[in-house]
């Protein structure tokens, strides 16, 4: 019995198995365009991979989401602010510096020459 429930379960295993088939593009040089987008492209389910590196079914979807852009003739340049605007700006991996996130540029440095000059005042005074 326990063998028979084994084999069922066995049978069954595929159905719960989620296959992407990802063709590259026939165009070599279009799918090299397309794959430096995955790199720029941050998958917004793992947050820390580019969808390049990611085996997410929203990284497959995207990277297919691309190539059918490409393949439709839209310009590289054109899709990652398009991705950008509809997903919002963590989509990229190295994101803009604008006056929304400067202070994030801005406060390592801002507290590195603070330690810094706390660090010399306190030598100075000694």
């Amino acid at each position: 019995m326990i063998r028979f429930l084994l084999f069922c379960l066995m049978l069954s295993l595929p159905a719960f198995a989620e296959v992407t088939l990802e063709e590259p593009m026939p165009d070599p040089a279009r799918e090299a365009e397309a794959q430096a987008l995955f790199r720029e492209i941050r998958c917004v389910v793992c947050q820390s991979e580019s969808i390049a590196e990611s085996s997410s079914p929203f990284a497959a979807d995207l990277r297919a989401d691309i190539r059918r852009r490409l393949a439709g003739g839209e310009a590289p340049d054109a899709i990652l602010p398009a991705l950008a605007e509809h997903y919002g700006a963590a989509i990229k991996l190295n994101p803009d510096m604008n006056a929304a996130n400067l202070g994030l540029w801005l406060i390592p440095l801002v507290v590195f020459l603070g330690g810094g000059w706390l660090f010399l005042r306190q030598f100075r005074s000694r």
